[in-house]
């Protein structure tokens, strides 16, 4: 149920559904390619999974589809932006996993000009939490980025008092995308 409700909050923020094809780069061993390999079989979309990482296999699906949405680590968006390629497709990259680098970001950018890049935060237990568009990523490269709709975060003491801006305690994040125990 969970990932159900957070597909619909993806298509809000990513501006993707049914009619677009998904690139998953990875084993479904890891929860990034699982989520969009059931994303789009939830919805009927295309899907292109690959076994494992490879920059050319990658390359060569963004070549054929043009316009896709590809699931993707940071490391894979260095490796992708390091092959020295220019593509003019309009893709879009949805990293994920550890905080893009902005070296990374001037690189795929250089290396697809057309591209759309978002970055997110979640987890397997909590799913989406927060995300960071293109505008938000240039004027605020260290942030994190504002919480997916239906998300409510709030930082709390070790008593689970809420805390105000600039002091430090714990992140808790109150979502109905988070899974059940």
């Amino acid at each position: 149920r969970s990932w159900l409700t957070s597909f619909m909050a993806g298509e809000s923020v990513f501006n993707h559904g049914q009619e677009d094809v998904f690139l998953a780069p990875g084993p479904l061993c890891y929860s990034l390619s699982l989520y969009v390999a059931v994303y789009a079989l939830d919805r009927g979309a295309s899907l292109y999974l690959f076994p494992r990482f490879s920059e050319q296999d990658i390359l060569d699906a963004i070549s054929r589809e043009g316009k896709c949405f590809v699931y993707v680590v940071p490391t894979m968006l260095q490796a992708l932006s390091s092959a020295r390629v220019k593509m003019d497709e309009p893709v879009t990259f949805i990293s994920s996993g550890a905080k893009l680098q902005d070296t990374v970001r001037k690189n795929t950018l250089a290396s697809f000009p057309k591209c759309t890049i978002y970055e997110y935060y979640g987890a397997s237990e909590l799913s989406l939490v927060t995300y960071m568009d293109e505008l938000s990523l240039i004027d605020y490269p260290e942030s994190v980025g504002r919480p997916f709709p239906g998300v409510k975060l709030s930082i709390r003491n070790e008593k689970g008092d809420l805390l105000g801006p600039g002091e430090i305690g714990e992140l808790y994040v109150s979502s109905p995308f988070t899974f059940r125990q």
